[in-house]
């Protein structure tokens, strides 16, 4: 799989295209391969929304953001879709559902609602206690 997405560059404020590849290798893990410039990473996990964020991780350091629907604070895989390229996107006090999976490697231009992966984790955690509050569930 081949994706053509969107990198931002923060401290130019310049967005270019990126190159994002993907397998699956025999032992099952994910492997992403990023391109773009002069720039190689990879990122490997058997879960490929971990394997995105080992890349985003890295272009993180260099100052530089992946915009793609893996890289929003309110996007985080279920255990039961960990091991594919889908995701919910969650909101506040609502369960995930059907209508909410979105591909990792999808595009997005909301560059207001991309973060870091602990924001993510943040994100997730705040969520999974929401859920609690609502009279819903």
């Amino acid at each position: 799989m081949k994706r053509t997405l969107k990198t931002y560059n923060v401290n130019t404020k310049v967005f270019f295209d990126s190159i994002v590849t993907g397998t699956q290798e025999k032992n099952g893990d994910c492997v992403f391969e990023y391109r773009c410039n002069d720039i190689f990473l990879t990122g490997r996990d058997n879960s490929p929304f971990m394997a995105l964020a080992s890349i985003r991780e890295q272009l993180q350091e260099r100052g530089l953001i992946l915009l793609c629907e893996g890289a929003r604070i309110d996007v985080y895989p279920s255990g039961m879709s960990s091991g594919s390229l889908m995701a919910y996107k969650t909101v506040m006090g609502l369960q995930g559902r059907k209508e909410d999976l979105v591909n990792i490697l999808g595009p997005t231009e909301d560059i207001g609602m991309i973060g870091t992966f602990d924001q993510q984790k943040a994100y997730r955690d705040e969520w999974t206690k929401s859920l609690g509050t609502n009279p819903e569930n």
